[in-house]
């Protein structure tokens, strides 16, 4: 098995601005509601294994206030969301969770990224990449409306490229 989150937790906190008692406070969350994979069980091999799958499925969750319980079907949502035009045009993923772990998973890929917006109301997520191109997925969130107030996000560039060195570390 990978290394564990919880024990990454020190490093992204330090990147995140974040204590790691918070981030395992997330986590604890997340894995609580099934929004973040997990192998059942005590001890080594058990736990949530420092992945990229699972470090996007971690930073959408932060990103959807996931620890209040009305916003877990937001995460779920934004996961899931669709890329416009059927793919997205950096990863070439249909789902924001799989482009966000392909980008994660890529070095190159992960140099290439500007910002990635995640607007949890509105069930979608924007990727800019080389400055000014974007992909785009969204899922309307049912029962929610998409006028009034809408809340984002934002994780620079910089910032996942740190999130991903950690990773290979």
């Amino acid at each position: 098995m990978a290394d564990s989150l919880k024990s990454k937790l020190p490093a992204i906190g330090r990147i995140l601005g974040e204590t790691p008692d918070a981030l395992y406070g997330w986590q604890r969350a997340l894995v609580r509601e099934e929004l973040l994979d997990s192998v059942p069980g005590r001890g080594p091999g058990s736990g949530v294994p420092a992945t990229p799958k699972t470090m996007a499925q971690f930073l959408i969750g932060i990103c959807c206030q996931a620890t209040r319980l009305e916003n877990v079907p937001l995460v779920t949502g934004v996961s899931e969301a669709s890329a416009a035009g059927g793919s997205c045009s950096l990863t070439g993923k249909k789902k924001f969770v799989d482009a966000l772990t392909a980008i994660l998973a890529n070095e190159d890929l992960v140099a290439r990224i500007y910002q990635v917006v995640i607007s949890p109301n509105a069930g979608g997520a924007t990727i800019t990449f080389d400055q000014k191109q974007q992909a785009l997925f969204w899922r309307p969130q049912r029962g929610k409306p998409t006028a009034g107030i809408q809340f984002s996000a934002m994780i620079w560039g910089p910032t996942l490229v740190e999130i991903a060195k950690e990773l290979t570390r």
